[in-house]
């Protein structure tokens, strides 16, 4: 059955609605003091950042964003039509529905079966589970350059594959990850070539960009996150926090680098460890990707989810970089993991921002909630890395001829239908 765009755009109208509807709940909740969170301050964070570059100051020379510089535009688009709070708020929700909406479009399109309606009504019901955070945060905007990239990728087109994810770095360097799975897409060294001198030099210009205003201030944007200690709600903090009673070890919150951390003997000494402990669950996952022929969605999905779950910082935002690909994974290769992410998010948004007193007092209740989130994470990971036998894909796998040694010039298969 072919789709028309009117479904497309009918379904797009209202999950966009559904996300709006959350969003005015969750801000009147806030003033009726129902939840622990503020779901618009960081909106207006961002747009403190905006007022400084519309008061002729410089941004990363005269003041400190922990940003890439592609971020930046994000938040001043809605600056050049709102000068007051409410109103920039309601421009910047406005644009991150429209990211969403082409977000979605783009999905559509790369779906390749007749299931597109079920996997878009995945999608939509995952951001509209993690609203408000869908629309109070700007994590939107690299998932669509990622998927962008990876879907280049998948159709062979290396060079605008790698000018996307080089973009993408530029707004939240985390999609530099997905440059693992797209290589693993090259059919021979010239395509690899292509990729990797694409996403440099898109990144180069940028990053060059950003050295030569402000050097110093550039620095100081890496150190910070590289500074940071154990966010409450990572793996490592939840572990500890679980341990800590048991044991009697010194373990308090303290709101540090803009979130809530664990400080205490134990969880700075746990934060050292968490890099090279992250680097290698990477090099782990990328090794299982490659030696299981696992299909691009469900690898790219995977080497984030392993970024997110194995780093000092576990952001309910950062799941939205996850849903694109789960949403793109073969069904009967991945029965559960659709199901699996969407108890997640449930849990995120009932902990961010409704519970997040109880989380910031490490409170019993809230650790548990805590570890059923980390069950679930990790046992996604698991199955992304474990896919069942099926002998279709309709999206198509990652193709591993560049190892394989097959000829340069083999076309791609066709996808299934």
């Amino acid at each position: 059955m072919r789709r028309r765009p009117t479904d497309v755009f009918s379904l797009i109208l209202v999950i966009n609605i559904l996300v709006l509807f959350m969003f005015g709940i969750a801000v009147a909740s806030k003033f009726a003091g129902l939840n622990g969170r503020d779901s618009v301050i960081e909106i207006l964070i961002y747009k403190g950042f905006a007022d400084q570059v519309f008061s002729g100051k410089v941004p990363y020379r005269d003041f400190l964003v922990e940003y890439p510089p592609l971020a930046l535009p994000l938040f001043l688009i809605p600056r050049l039509f709102a000068s007051s709070p409410g109103a920039y708020v309601i421009g910047f929700v406005s644009q991150m529905l429209c990211i969403n909406s082409i977000l979605m479009w783009v999905l559509a399109g790369t779906i390749a079966d007749d299931g597109h309606r079920a996997r878009l009504w995945w999608y939509g019901a995952a951001i509209v589970c993690l609203s408000p955070l869908s629309v109070a945060r700007f994590d939107l905007a690299p998932a669509l350059l990622t998927l962008v990239g990876v879907r280049f990728a998948n159709s062979a087109k290396f060079a605008s594959a790698g000018a996307a994810l080089g973009l993408g770095v530029l707004t939240k360097m985390t999609p530099g990850l997905a440059l693992v799975t797209a290589s693993l897409r090259t059919r021979s060294r010239a395509a690899f070539a292509r990729l990797l001198l694409s996403a440099t030099v898109s990144t180069a210009a940028g990053l060059a960009l950003w050295a030569l205003v402000g050097t110093a201030n550039m620095l100081s944007a890496v150190s910070y996150h590289a500074e940071r200690g154990l966010q409450v709600e990572s793996l490592y903090a939840t572990l500890l926090a679980t341990v800590a009673p048991v044991f009697d070890l010194p373990v308090t919150q303290s709101f540090r680098y803009g979130c809530d951390e664990l400080t205490g003997a134990p969880a700075t000494t746990l934060a050292k460890l968490v890099f090279p402990v992250q680097m290698l669950a990477l090099a782990a996952v990328s090794w299982q990707v490659w030696r299981r022929r696992i299909e691009i969605w469900a690898a790219t999905g995977a080497l984030f989810l392993t970024f997110i779950l194995f780093g000092k910082v576990l952001s309910p935002q950062y799941l939205f970089w996850i849903l694109p690909f789960l949403a793109l994974t073969n069904s009967q290769q991945y029965p559960r993991a659709r199901r699996t992410m969407l108890a997640a998010c449930l849990l995120t948004t009932l902990l961010f921002p409704w519970l997040y007193s109880m989380v910031r007092s490490l409170d019993p209740i809230a650790i548990v909630l805590l570890n059923a989130r980390l069950a679930l994470l990790l046992y996604l990971l698991w199955h992304l890395l474990h896919p069942l036998p099926c002998e279709t894909n309709p999206i198509g796998p990652i193709t591993f001829s560049a190892y394989t040694h097959s000829p340069a010039s083999q076309p791609l298969a066709p996808p299934s239908r």
